[in-house]
């Protein structure tokens, strides 16, 4: 079963990333549950209380859908802050397989710029550069590969030698762009590896799938030191958890049937978070963006994850993964 993305999705979606990032109500009079819906009957909250977190929230989860609704590579380049996020996306509506990335934080002034101000602090970003796309390579591709990213990384390299490295790992999942190499404060290029490399262990426990998200997130942030933030409002909705659909507004009762046990031991973290995605009834990918490039004020990292989008179109796909995905019994 595939559905696309409508008007009133986003609109819920919005109000879902401030509950979800706040666990307070947003406008609505009602305080949000935490399971990707609203709970009744509870009192309004201060705007004021929520709109840092709200902002970072719905930045994000527009960030990530305008990464991914680009049309199918054409000749031409990429023009962008992060090239290879773009191409990523472009790669995914092309062929309808995961191509994860993971940024580096970025710690070299000179490969940055300030994009502005947020609440006080200023947000830096890397400055625009150019991919100009292996065209030939991906019109003889009938399906991607490794080696055709790995193909696109070449490219990107050779046409900027100032920036990150970056290599592809491929999975039973899809395929992950991964960095090798940055700059440091000094501009010395030094190796760097993604918190997704860290091996973690993650207690096996009955959770929701976004418990379970949250639970290996603060695995990999205790494995490494670095704070892994997940931003995804609507991860139990798009992993429709043991083959139930969730309803719009919930009222608590749906909670036993979002819950499973998972739980992992001296994984990598990477492939931890492959392993928790064997269960969703959604193809998702993710993105995971680190240091001051993220918004943040520290060398963090925030990680979204949501569905594809595919096609020309650009269609965002829901429980394509479902083969008896139905409605929670009332």
């Amino acid at each position: 079963m595939c559905l696309e993305l409508t008007y009133w999705r986003v609109t819920d979606a919005l109000l879902q990333a401030a509950a979800l990032e706040t666990g307070l109500a947003v406008g609505t009079g009602r305080a949000f549950s935490g399971m990707g819906g609203f709970m009744k009957n509870e009192t309004l909250v201060p705007w004021t209380r929520v709109a840092a977190k709200l902002a970072r929230a719905v930045v994000g989860l527009f960030a990530f859908l305008a990464v991914q609704a680009q049309q199918a590579p054409e000749p031409g380049t990429i023009t962008w802050f992060m090239p290879l996020e773009k191409a990523a996306g472009q790669l995914q509506q092309r062929y309808g397989k995961p191509v994860t990335y993971e940024d580096p934080a970025r710690m070299w002034h000179a490969e940055m710029e300030v994009a502005g101000t947020l609440h006080g602090q200023v947000v830096l970003r890397v400055k625009r550069h150019t991919l100009a796309m292996p065209q030939e390579s991906i019109d003889k591709a009938p399906a991607l590969t490794a080696e055709l990213v790995a193909g696109i990384l070449y490219a990107y390299h050779q046409q900027n030698p100032d920036q990150a490295r970056f290599r592809v790992i491929e999975s039973r999942m899809g395929f992950h762009i991964v960095p090798t190499r940055v700059h440091d404060q000094n501009g010395l290029v030094v190796p760097v590896v993604s918190p997704f490399d860290a091996e973690i262990s993650v207690s096996v426990q009955t959770r929701t799938a976004s418990e379970h998200l949250a639970a290996l997130c603060d695995a990999v942030t205790a494995a490494t030191g670095v704070t892994v933030q997940p931003l995804n409002p609507w991860f139990d909705r798009y992993f429709a958890a043991n083959g139930y659909l969730l309803p719009q507004v919930l009222t608590g009762k749906e909670r036993p049937y979002m819950l499973f046990e998972w739980g992992t031991s001296q994984k990598v973290a990477r492939d931890a978070l492959i392993d928790l995605m064997d269960g969703s009834g959604s193809t998702l990918t993710w993105i995971l963006h680190c240091g001051q490039t993220s918004g943040r004020p520290d060398t963090g990292c925030d990680f979204q994850m949501a569905p594809l989008q595919v096609g020309p179109t650009r269609r965002l796909i829901f429980y394509d993964r479902c083969s008896n995905c139905r409605p929670i019994p009332k």
